[in-house]
């Protein structure tokens, strides 16, 4: 045996070695984890949608693992601040980033301190929201087809809201494949969208749910689709998008939860299992519903890990087509 190929045989045993290492030590983590707080670390401010659903999971994760789970707000960067302190944080299942990850991308921010995919390991999807896509009650059409064709028949005649990169790319992928010409107006914030389709400035918002509860229960704007992958029970007779004829349009926000790069399989694959029991009661169901409007949706770790990629190259096909730059 030559001296090369006795080295290239030691580096393979002593590598096969600390991976069985690492395997024995993950497994006899997971036997005895968690032993202290977990914390989930919400990029956002307290208060928000996604602070509020994150609460409710993990007030039943603290009772199923028997320790406490510490919600952290670390707002800031629109999010970045607070995914940063995850990604740097010890591998060890204690800190865990409760977020979708679609818009941790240049899609949408020039500059990232971090590779997404390279420095978190996905645990499992939480949830998939849509936008509605919202009409004055007074508007005569009554399907989205019939709101495309009115469009069609009076080019530059129609408004569209946006106010945020979401939703100005979701309406102008939406307005391109569907051949309509919109004047898109800017707005600050969801409550400017909703008064001024409310006012007649604008004649198409596409925009969260919970942004338009109350005028939607009032009967003062008219939901014509949703995107995502279904339904709403609160608005059942709401096509989605596909069955709306559009299927190519279909962009989504979501949850789910991830963990610094390195994190033992075994904490992630416990992590996996209680949420998904946490996620399958009914309590949580209707929480998220009527709090997110939001369907509860879950996942493996790698399918996680799938779904996220293919939403971020669905938003990097809206940002082309709308023109969006990060800033």
């Amino acid at each position: 045996m030559t001296h090369a190929h006795a080295l290239a045989r030691r580096l393979a045993a002593a590598a096969l070695a600390a991976s069985s290492f690492m395997l024995f030590w993950g497994t006899a983590q997971a036997q005895t984890y968690p032993t202290r707080p977990i914390r989930m670390v919400v990029p956002f401010a307290a208060g928000g949608i996604t602070d509020v659903l994150i609460r409710v999971l993990s007030d039943k994760l603290s009772g199923r693992v028997g320790q406490a789970v510490v919600v952290e707000n670390r707002p800031g960067a629109n999010g970045l601040i607070g995914a940063d302190v995850v990604a740097k944080a010890a591998p060890d299942g204690y800190t865990i980033l409760p977020v979708g990850g679609s818009s941790y991308t240049t899609t949408f921010f020039k500059e990232l301190p971090f590779d997404f995919h390279r420095d978190f390991t996905p645990i499992t999807l939480f949830w998939v929201g849509g936008y509605l896509f919202l009409v004055n009650s007074s508007a005569s059409a009554k399907t989205l087809k019939e709101f495309v064709a009115q469009v069609k028949a009076n080019p530059g005649k129609f408004n569209t809201g946006s106010s945020g990169a979401p939703n100005l790319m979701m309406t102008a992928l939406f307005t391109k494949v569907a051949g309509m010409d919109m004047t898109n107006i800017p707005y600050k914030g969801n409550a400017q969208t909703a008064t001024a389709l409310l006012a007649g400035e604008i004649q198409l918002v596409l925009d969260p749910p919970t942004s338009h509860k109350a005028n939607l229960e009032s009967g003062k704007v008219r939901a014509l689709a949703i995107s995502g992958p279904g339904r709403l029970p609160s608005l059942p007779d709401v096509p989605t998008l596909s069955e709306a004829g559009f299927p190519n349009v279909n962009g989504t926000f979501n949850g789910g939860a991830w963990a610094p790069a390195g994190t033992p399989r075994p904490i992630v694959d416990r992590l996996n299992t209680e949420f998904h029991a946490i996620l399958a009661l009914p309590d949580v169901k209707e929480k998220t519903l009527g709090i997110g409007g939001v369907l509860v949706q879950t996942s493996t770790p790698e399918g996680l890990r799938q779904f996220i990629a293919d939403d971020q190259r669905f938003w990097a096909e809206a940002a082309r087509v709308s023109g969006f730059k990060p800033e």
